[in-house]
């Protein structure tokens, strides 16, 4: 057996440190292939962990980084978090997290439940929208509290679907195309 810690695989050279790799991760039904670069330190019966390192002397971290720090734990399965404070390089404490603690880094926290439910819901709309074979789509988030999205299909040039867009025939006239024949 090994006795050593390993980055991201079980067996030395397995996958290269730092490098991406795929991971199959299932959402409420859904079966995605994700790239991820997240280091997973493996050790022969111990639990698999990811490591943060957070600076004592910066701000605490943001939503944003505690929901991309739970999400990268969440589509590798891993389980825990070594989270390494310091000061200037030099290591102060460290703390050991389950992943779905994550949540209660940052201001304000997080529940990952609902984070998984936007997901399954986001994957849903995509599924039902992105229905054309060689369209290229783009997803994009309006900023709003209430996570609007729009989905563009450059390839013809249209709005092909908003998020809580319930009008008849939404999404196949206008945008961008309405807009160019307007001018």
């Amino acid at each position: 057996g090994t006795s050593g810690y390993y980055a991201s695989g079980d067996v030395p050279g397995d996958r290269a440190f730092g490098k991406p790799h795929l991971f199959e991760w299932q959402v409420h039904g859904h079966r995605l292939l994700v790239e991820s670069s997240l280091a997973v330190f493996r050790r022969e019966g111990r639990t698999p962990m990811s490591l943060k390192l957070v600076d004592l002397d910066a701000e605490r971290p943001n939503t944003g980084a505690a929901l991309s720090t739970w999400l990268d734990n969440a589509i590798a399965g891993v389980p825990e978090l070594a989270v390494c404070y310091h000061r200037g390089g030099l290591i102060h404490h460290y703390d050991v997290l389950q992943t779905d603690d994550i949540a209660a880094l940052c201001a304000p926290p997080f529940d990952p439940d609902v984070i998984l439910a936007y997901a399954a819901r986001v994957l849903e709309f995509l599924q039902h929208h992105c229905a054309d074979d060689g369209s290229q789509y783009w997803l994009l988030g309006d900023g709003s509290a209430e996570g609007g999205l729009h989905l563009y299909d450059v390839t013809k040039g249209i709005v092909a679907a908003s998020v809580g867009d319930e009008r008849p025939g939404a999404g196949t006239t206008g945008g961008a195309e309405g807009a160019a024949e307007g001018a």
